[in-house]
């Protein structure tokens, strides 16, 4: 998973280069964005499924 996700980073940080070129700022931000999302998810393999994180994240805030 930490593979897919690191080649997802690079690509969309790819992307988000290439739309700041040509003056595409709001995707440029966007692709950015999933850049760091994925990069943050490939760094963390203890979080790698998403909707557990969220839940046990959710059910800490709602318990304190």
């Amino acid at each position: 998973m930490i593979p897919e996700r690191l080649s997802l980073a690079q690509q969309y940080l790819d992307d988000a280069q290439y739309l700041l070129a040509a003056d595409r700022l709001a995707s440029a931000v966007s692709r950015a964005y999933y850049a760091a999302y994925q990069a943050m998810w490939a760094d963390r393999p203890e979080m790698q499924d998403a909707a557990k994180w969220v839940a046990d994240l959710r059910e800490r805030a709602w318990t304190r």
